[in-house]
């Protein structure tokens, strides 16, 4: 164990460099798969906004 372990993965980098580019690649990633799992926000037209 050398100390620089991804904090996103655990998977140990053996470097600093290495590890900084894992954090990143892991955050890109997640930041992805947020996007592609959320769904758009519903927009009501404006005229029946008081229906509810």
């Amino acid at each position: 164990m050398t100390g620089y372990v991804c904090e996103l993965c655990g998977i140990d980098r053996k470097a600093y460099a290495a590890m900084m580019a894992c954090e990143e690649e892991c955050h890109a990633e997640n930041v992805a798969a947020r996007k592609n799992h959320v769904s758009p926000r519903t927009m009501r037209p404006a005229a029946q906004w008081d229906d509810d």
